[in-house]
């Protein structure tokens, strides 16, 4: 897993507020992954759908950073959307691949918005291995970037702040289109 602080430019990261701004359709509707219950919290949470021209800049980043291949399209892209977490939320240790669906996922997220307190909670916990007793943490904060390719274990640590609201962009891509 790759952690990149500071992963927009200040030019990118004005084109992504501008086009987040332009993404405000919300998902209804179940939550299209929630294995075993792994995540709580997804009913505080609202889901805004990525326009095209959201996907298509997203994916142009991510390749000229060198995390995704050359050949992604937005076809390829399983989930693209933008979430807001508001409390309490919070995820037990999981993956994201669907092994019933024999769907090898990695992930990409990015925090925007404020940064959060690491008393808040909200961590993002991340190991290799289920039985590893170490691992990697990252606190919700501004322009931070997760790279994730090989779904390692994560989890997310509860937070009840009822005046945080956790930002990401979130994206799953098969493995095989990571770099």
């Amino acid at each position: 897993m790759h952690i990149v602080e500071n992963f927009l430019s200040t030019d990118e990261y004005k084109q992504f507020t501008s086009l987040v701004a332009n993404c405000t359709e919300k998902e209804v509707g179940e939550a299209h992954y929630n294995d075993d219950n792994a995540i709580q919290g997804f009913d505080n949470s609202a889901y805004i759908i990525t326009t095209p021209e959201f996907q298509q800049w997203w994916l142009d980043i991510l390749k000229s950073k060198k995390y995704i291949k050359d050949t992604v399209t937005p076809k390829d892209i399983v989930s693209l959307y933008i979430l807001e977490t508001k409390p309490p939320y919070h995820a037990n240790w999981h993956r994201d691949s669907l092994p019933e669906e024999e769907l090898d996922l990695g992930s990409i997220i990015l925090y925007f918005g404020e940064n959060l307190n690491v008393h808040d909670g909200g961590l993002f916990l991340a190991k290799e291995n289920e039985n590893d007793i170490h691992g990697q943490w990252v606190l919700p904060t501004d322009n931070v970037c997760t790279i994730n390719p090989k779904d390692v274990m994560h989890l997310v640590t509860k937070y009840e702040n009822k005046d945080i609201v956790r930002k990401i962009v979130i994206m799953f891509l098969k493995q095989k289109d990571f770099t």
